[in-house]
């Protein structure tokens, strides 16, 4: 990504500006709390991807515990895909192989767990119950398709 424009919406971004590289913008100042993630993606997003001509743009719904992601073509990529990439990214640093997603996710997630030599878990929908899944079975990463993504791995 280098030195290309990138930029993030959320509600809470002066809680975390400090810590953003130069060449992250952002946007957004808590106008949007009651928003869905879909609709930041849709109406929100998508503008700013486009007129800042970024190569990302990421959004966080009103509280924060779900994130969305539109390329630069102004394109939603879907969690369940951005889930495969944080995977890629942890499979090589973690003892337990196996990642847990709703059953809304595709099959994707398991093709590609297979060749990575990882295995799924799918489990029900709901965000508590990913979450007590996730410390019941160990599980390094999960996520559901609504945009809720979760991390143990260190």
């Amino acid at each position: 990504m280098g030195a290309k424009r990138h930029f993030l919406t959320f509600p809470t971004i002066n809680t975390i500006k400090k810590y953003l590289p130069d060449n992250i913008k952002y946007y957004g100042e808590g106008s949007v709390t009651n928003k869905s993630i879909e609709f930041l993606m849709a109406e929100i997003v998508r503008e700013k991807v486009f007129e800042l001509k970024a190569d990302i743009g990421v959004a966080f719904d009103g509280d924060c515990d779900r994130v969305g992601i539109i390329d630069e073509k102004g394109d939603y990529i879907a969690p369940d895909m951005y889930l495969i990439a944080l995977w890629r990214d942890i499979i090589n640093k973690v003892e337990h192989k196996c990642v847990l997603h709703d059953v809304k996710c595709t099959k994707a997630i398991a093709d590609e767990m297979k060749k990575l030599g990882g295995s799924v878990c799918r489990y029900r929908v709901g965000n508590s119950y990913i979450k007590a899944k996730m410390r019941e079975g160990d599980f390094m990463l999960g996520g559901e398709l609504s945009g809720h993504i979760f991390f143990r791995d260190r």
